[in-house]
């Protein structure tokens, strides 16, 4: 199988299990430096793309940085389109936390 080279970080909206959005916006403030306005754009026009046209290496660490501060979020190649990458990849797969690779269902 032929990778892209280029890929993008989207946010769905999902976060890690025992986390409030408020818990999560102090957080994501604090660690990325964020004002109240992009975080609450961050939090209302879903899917947010949070990094874009970046090689995997790099994605893989943008989704780790962010899922250690409760967002959860997908790791797509930037040939897809959202729709398109959600209707033919309904099961992806994530770094979570542990750096464990686990397999997740968007749902």
């Amino acid at each position: 199988m032929m990778r892209c080279e280029q890929y993008n970080v989207i946010f769905y909206g999902d976060l890690a299990s025992g986390n409030t959005r408020e818990q999560l916006k102090n957080s994501l403030a604090m660690r990325f430096h964020i004002g109240p306005h992009q975080l609450e754009r961050l939090f209302t026009q879903m899917p947010f793309l949070l990094k874009q046209d970046i090689n995997y290496t790099t994605a893989l660490k943008f989704q780790i940085l962010f899922e250690w501060s409760g967002l959860l979020c997908r790791i797509e190649p930037t040939t897809y389109t959202s729709e398109t990458a959600i209707r033919t990849l309904p099961e992806y797969y994530n770094i979570v936390f542990t750096g464990e690779l686990c397999g997740r269902v968007h749902g």
